[in-house]
């Protein structure tokens, strides 16, 4: 990636004063935090932790997406939802970038596309049509 493309990308992510949310703790690391505080490591509990950040009212309004770790794609709310995503953009080089997209599918009912990085700022157009107006 040159460095007008990376300062592009990095613009993109925080326009209109927003950020990632990077709730992608590996289980050591969450399990430590958890530990300093005494809260039993629990994937119970480490679910119940994520689902407060992502319930958070009009989320979608502070962030312009969410970094995830492995074991929170298959977590369900306490009512038993699935995280609820309605797109998804996978913005970066092609070669397995593009292959990611197509693995994704199965797995959700998000609107997934993949966006070469020279085409970030219309793939942070087409993502935001929805996500600005909801949640995560």
């Amino acid at each position: 990636m040159k460095a007008q493309q990376l300062i592009d990308t990095a613009k993109a992510m925080v326009a209109d004063g927003k950020g990632l949310l990077a709730m992608d703790e590996s289980l050591p690391t969450c399990n430590k935090r958890f530990a300093e505080y005494d809260i039993p490591q629990t994937v119970e509990l480490r679910r119940a932790y994520r689902e407060l950040l992502i319930t958070t009212p009009s989320l979608g309004e502070s962030i312009s997406g969410a970094i995830l770790f492995d074991e929170t794609i298959r977590q369900k709310t306490k009512d038993g939802m699935l995280l609820d995503i309605e797109r998804l953009t996978i913005v970066g080089e092609k070669k397995w970038h593009e292959w990611l997209t197509t693995f994704c599918k199965p797995f959700t009912k998000a609107n997934i596309r993949y966006s070469d990085h020279s085409d970030l700022i219309e793939a942070r157009s087409w993502f935001s049509e929805i996500s600005s107006n909801n949640t995560l």
